[in-house]
């Protein structure tokens, strides 16, 4: 038994070993995972070969939509880049958040969160944006990734809660509750890890304080609005909004010098991000989201097909997927963008260059 569950999580152990003290690619390290993952399917558990096939095929399929989103989200900003929206935003964070530490905690926790939760896939949405503002790459990164797991159970509106309690049968109010139980040491501890990797001990010494407002906002309002019991779908999106408010709240920003960036010129280059979250915004709510799943066909949470359709897709055996093409963000991150484009005034040789 002790020997089945090493070999089970194997894989994983490799693929960290791998990028972590190697310095492999997450691709590389990806393919790896993958053949050893089908190997010890094969000749320890004894997988028939075909089932581990089509398995991986399954697998590939279902997380189509995570590297279109991915793909989607950088074109994004790089046509932000070239229309030089990037560097306008830039400017006017610098009012909200001056020093380093008040930028990493803001972009990356209090609005990260929000935007997460509204399905936006921030460890690519992000690290242009902090490289404009002064950041290393390597910090870049590490913003935008500790951010996304300040409250990663609420990401793709809560998916991670709601879709195991689909699966299984559970309550996904109880089981959002017991995990918000954790949120204000989980939250907590990532803004202090966040500082650390900006900045050392230095960093961590001069926004300690903040770290604590923003990491206790975001854990404290979330388990509040889990005991209140609003939408698990929402919970995420309100502790962002509350985690941004008291941010603004803690460092009186609005008594900061006007950062001089015209109000006009910021709506312009924040267009696709406004677009994209609002387009976000209506698809979360249930009813629109429960309309749109079904106007192409369903496929239940065990592959098996509900109401046929032009996105449902038959992999092997009895097992089907639905793409969703309606409610996925990458739908919405290619209309944002592609309504962004006149907004931002970018021409042919700025969209080639992009």
């Amino acid at each position: 038994m002790l020997l089945s569950f090493f070999l089970a999580i194997l894989p994983l152990l490799v693929v960290l070993v791998g990028i972590v003290y190697l310095q492999r690619t997450g691709w590389e390290m990806a393919i790896v995972g993958l053949l050893l993952t089908a190997l010890l399917a094969v000749f320890y558990f004894h997988t028939q070969p075909s089932v581990v096939l089509w398995a991986t095929v399954y697998g590939v399929l279902k997380s189509f939509g995570i590297g279109i989103a991915v793909l989607g989200t950088m074109l994004m900003i790089f046509l932000m880049k070239e229309a030089g929206a990037l560097d306008t935003i830039s400017k006017a964070v610098s009012q909200v958040a001056a020093t380093p530490e008040e930028k990493a905690l803001f972009i990356g926790i209090a609005f990260g969160s929000l935007v997460t939760s509204l399905g936006v896939v921030t460890p690519a949405l992000f690290p242009p944006l902090l490289l404009a503002m002064g950041f290393s790459p390597f910090a870049a990164v590490a913003i935008a990734v500790l951010g996304y797991n300040a409250t990663t159970s609420f990401a793709l509106l809560s998916l991670p809660v709601t879709l195991p309690a689909e699966v299984w049968g559970f309550d996904a109010q109880l089981f959002t509750y017991k995990i918000c139980l954790y949120l204000p040491v989980i939250s907590t501890a990532i803004s202090f890890g966040m500082l650390y990797l900006i900045g050392g001990k230095e960093s961590i010494k001069k926004g300690w304080k903040l770290a604590v407002v923003i990491g206790l906002s975001i854990g404290l309002s979330a388990l509040l609005f889990s005991a209140l019991k609003s939408p698990v779908m929402l919970i995420g999106v309100l502790s962002g909004l509350t985690s941004m408010g008291a941010f603004v709240l803690y460092t009186k920003s609005w008594k900061r010098p006007s950062s001089g960036v015209d109000k006009r010129e910021l709506l312009r280059a924040l267009s696709p991000w406004i677009l994209l979250i609002t387009f976000a915004a209506i698809v979360s709510v249930p009813w629109v989201t429960s309309h749109l799943s079904s106007l192409l066909g369903v496929v239940n949470v065990r592959g098996e097909v509900v109401k046929d359709g032009p996105e449902v897709v038959h992999v092997f055996a009895n097992k089907y997927i639905d793409f969703n093409v309606l409610t996925q963000v990458y739908l919405w991150i290619f209309i944002a963008t592609l309504l962004s484009i006149p907004i931002l005034k970018l021409d042919r040789e700025k969209i080639r260059r992009a």
